[in-house]
Parts: structure tokens; sequence; C-alpha cells
């Protein structure tokens, strides 16, 4: 597998990228651009995916975070790489993992491209992948901001209600109403917890 290539940055669109290395020109498609400058030397983090009818197709990430999420996605059924670009030309890294570690679907759907059974189908096979991540400290950040400490705030909230005992429906139910209820937020673990208590006590 072709890791990361490092070269002179000699053409840079929306949603492409090429790249020189001693002569040879490498060709990647890209959910997004920023930073990248035409002439300038950079490095691009690289998948190479192969497609029974088209061949290979290199894709490029401006980091290891971007590269991640979009392995990630590729897990999903039914989803491909044009639809795991989509997504990522239009969140974060960080903003992806927070959507599914607080299972927001309404969030998910509202990205062009995914309707409301997508983003469902991508919550319920990465939720639990994307928890062991974090758990094991493997999920990268690809800014380091809040995005990403809130997307383990998430994690850690649902660790604290299984604790409790609480099921796995009480749980998803809490994290949606709560996803709604502090949309736009960054809220802290103890605001979240006592949220989600007060939303779980109203239905004993």
């Amino acid at each position: 597998m072709i890791e990361s290539i490092s070269g002179k940055l000699i053409d840079v669109r929306e949603n492409r990228v090429l790249i020189e290395q001693e002569g040879i020109v490498f060709s990647l498609a890209a959910p997004r651009t920023d930073g990248w400058i035409t002439g300038e030397t950079g490095r691009v983090y690289t998948y190479l995916h192969w497609n029974a009818d088209k061949g290979p197709t290199l894709y490029g990430f401006t980091n290891i975070s971007e590269r991640q999420a979009f392995l990630l996605l590729l897990d999903c059924p039914k989803i491909g790489p044009q639809i795991a670009i989509t997504v990522l030309s239009q969140l974060t890294p960080d903003q992806f993992f927070n959507y599914i570690t607080s299972q927001n679907e309404s969030g998910l759907s509202s990205i062009k491209g995914v309707d409301a059974k997508k983003a469902e189908q991508i919550i319920y096979t990465l939720k639990n992948k994307v928890g062991k991540l974090i758990s094991e400290g493997s999920l990268l950040s690809d800014t380091g901001s809040g995005e990403s400490a809130l997307a383990v705030h998430w994690q850690h909230l649902q660790d604290a209600l299984t604790s409790l005992n609480y099921s796995k429906q009480e749980i998803s139910d809490a994290l949606k109403y709560l996803s709604e209820k502090h949309a736009g937020e960054s809220p802290e673990i103890n605001t979240l917890l006592r949220s989600a208590l007060g939303f779980l006590s109203q239905g004993k």
C-alpha cells in the first residue's frame, strides 16, 4: 500500500490533487484540498482502492485522521468511496466522529448524499467501532480541537450510562434526545450526564 506521497503540488482542484514525485505525477481524488497550494511541496496521505470494473483509484487526504474516517465509512455496507468522499467534503473527521458517537442521525442525514436510511446504517455500523477506538486511544484528531474532545465526551457518557445498567435502547434514546437538545453546542461531560439522567428519569 502507498502510505503517503511527498512532492510538489502541480495542480490543486476542488476534489483532485496532482502531485509530482521524482518525475512521476500522481493524480489523487480528494474530499477537500484546504491548505494545499499549487507550486508548494506537501505530503498527501493515500489509500489505493480497487474496483473490478474501473480498476485502481488513488485517494488523497490532508491528514491521517481524514483517511481513518474514510476507511471507517468504507466498512459500512453499500457505502462506497464516492459517498465517503462526499461526506468528508462536508464534514471534518472530528465532526464526523462526533456525529457517530452522539448517534446524531438528523445531523448526518443533513449531509448532501446521505439520506436518513444511510445515516442510520452508518451510525449503526460504526458506533461500536468508533467507541472502541476512543477507548483504546486510537481515534485520531485532525485538529486537536473541541470537536474531537466532544466525541470522547459522548463515548464517556455511553460508558457511564451502561455502568448504571441502562439498556442499549434507553441509551440510544437519550443520545438522540441530547444530540438535538445540544445541537451546535460543546457541552461538558457532566452537563451531558445530568441531561441524560433527567431525560431517562422521565421514562421511569
